[in-house]
């Protein structure tokens, strides 16, 4: 993002913690079939609820792409907040109204009345599906505020993680209106003030104030009460990410071992745009197959691309294609990692994997990425591991079989090289499927993290992973 006219984006530079500035007032991926789920959530997607949010959705995304000045940005922030509290608003009513019809059950139920009980059991599918509806236009337009708080911050994978190393805060909380009058003063001040509480990623504070007289980025949290302490354990956490981004390790932020921040960073690399040519194939006919990658099959859905009709029909044409893929790939015995991306939504809905790039940044149209992150659209990538582990091995790494990995040591894959043992996490295994990296990127990041495992000092270390010019991908 080009910086504005009438206001500079902070880049790199301290983060100082400002938290003194009291109000007085106001999945690991699993084996299932990408159209059974779909179809499972039908009454989900063709609630009122998800499809009035398509349009705002869309739109939301295309602002916060070409938003170029202050008065923009904070813009965008005042709707995603009124939406994110219009959101906990109507789950709370939902819930409320869910709790009495189930109090009305347990009393028909006693009474044997099964003409009401029939009824009352509709209500409450009804309520339950407009529940889960709510919650996945809730966390779509948090996709949103993901993506901005991801340019904000320079599209830097490793502050961003740090910085989402905390339990998730899926609604804006009790405090969220003396946040916004916060936030208030710092527009008025020429600062953006980005919220946290309706945000995946962000976990540090409650807001993330972009400063551009003196270049920095702070963390700032709100205090409800003049005399709040500060010494909450959230603040001495935040304490903590701050000193690791100053300094490049810490002691307390991984249990049981030194965490490290990598300073050589590869190039990232992905075949998004094979998978974005699925994607729109599945816009005009409902489904795709094909392949991503040399390694990678695709499957890709969207309930935009017609009738149902015609949808199942193009569902049993893709299945035929897609069995006649993996015949030719000679793939049937292969050992495979299978991803879909309503996986994502239904795991970052509770508990983000904040390392991983939102959907709202994909280089996609603005409509397909609110579509996958409602769940309309999907895409089920399988990497064959063998291929994969082959790539390696000739690479020089010795592959540890999983019945030498011991319990707590269990990841994606443990490598070894050059006396060095390398768990490589799920939040890199994550990327490989939600981002389809190439597998020369992800040899790559192995190649870089050795140096740091080697000369760490210590029998066992933690690295934090960061890719250069990510920008060029998501801008």
């Amino acid at each position: 993002m080009k910086p504005p006219s009438d206001f500079s984006w902070p880049t790199g530079g301290v983060f100082p913690v400002l938290h003194d500035l009291p109000v007085s007032s106001l999945l690991a991926p699993e084996s299932i079939t990408l159209p059974k789920r779909a179809f499972e959530h039908e009454k989900v997607l063709s609630h009122e609820l998800v499809l009035s949010a398509l349009e705002p959705l869309e739109l939301l995304i295309r602002r916060s792409r070409v938003a170029r000045t202050l008065s923009a940005a904070i813009e965008l922030q005042q709707e995603l907040a009124q939406e994110a509290w219009a959101g906990r608003s109507r789950d709370r009513g939902l819930k409320a109204a869910r709790a009495a019809v189930q109090r009305e059950i347990r009393l028909a139920k006693q009474a044997g009345d099964s003409e009401r009980l029939l009824g009352l059991g509709q209500e409450a599918e009804r309520l339950r599906v407009a529940l889960r509806a709510n919650q996945r236009r809730r966390y779509a337009f948090r996709v949103v505020q993901d993506g901005i708080i991801w340019r904000a911050l320079g599209f830097d994978r490793q502050v961003i993680a740090t910085l989402g190393r905390a339990n998730p805060v899926n609604y804006p909380s009790d405090s969220f209106p003396e946040e916004y009058a916060q936030a208030q003063e710092h527009w008025h001040a020429g600062r953006l003030a980005l919220f946290c509480d309706i945000s995946n990623c962000a976990r540090s504070g409650d807001l993330i104030v972009l400063d551009p007289e003196n270049q920095q980025t702070i963390l700032h949290e709100v205090k409800e009460r003049p005399d709040a302490s500060p010494e909450t354990r959230q603040m001495k956490l935040l304490q903590m990410k701050v000193a690791f981004l100053n300094s490049g390790r810490s002691e307390e932020l991984e249990p049981g071992a030194p965490l490290l921040l990598g300073r050589s960073r590869p190039r990232l690399k992905t075949h998004l745009s094979a998978l974005g040519d699925l994607l729109r194939q599945a816009e005009q006919r409902g489904w795709a197959v094909g392949r991503v990658g040399e390694h990678t099959s695709a499957f890709a859905t969207d309930a935009r691309g017609g009738d149902r009709a015609t949808i199942e029909r193009e569902f049993r044409t893709s299945l035929q294609r897609e069995d006649r893929l993996v015949h030719q790939l000679n793939w049937q015995a292969a050992d495979t990692y299978p991803y879909t991306s309503l996986h994502r939504i239904e795991r970052d809905a509770r508990n983000a994997f904040v390392a991983t790039a939102p959907l709202s940044i994909f280089p996609l149209p603005a409509a397909t990425c609110a579509a996958l992150s409602l769940g309309v659209a999907a895409y089920r990538l399988t990497i064959n591991l063998g291929h994969l582990r082959g790539q390696l091995q000739q690479a020089g790494w010795t592959v540890v079989p999983p019945d030498a990995i011991a319990e707590a040591d269990k990841g994606f894959l443990l490598l070894a090289r050059q006396g060095s043992l390398i768990r490589v996490p799920t939040t890199l295994a994550d990327q490989l499927v939600v981002e389809s990296l190439t597998f020369g990127a992800f040899r790559q990041m192995l190649e870089h993290v050795l140096p740091l495992i080697r000369d760490g000092g210590d029998d066992k270390v933690h690295v934090s992973m960061g890719w250069r010019q990510e920008e060029r991908l998501w801008n």
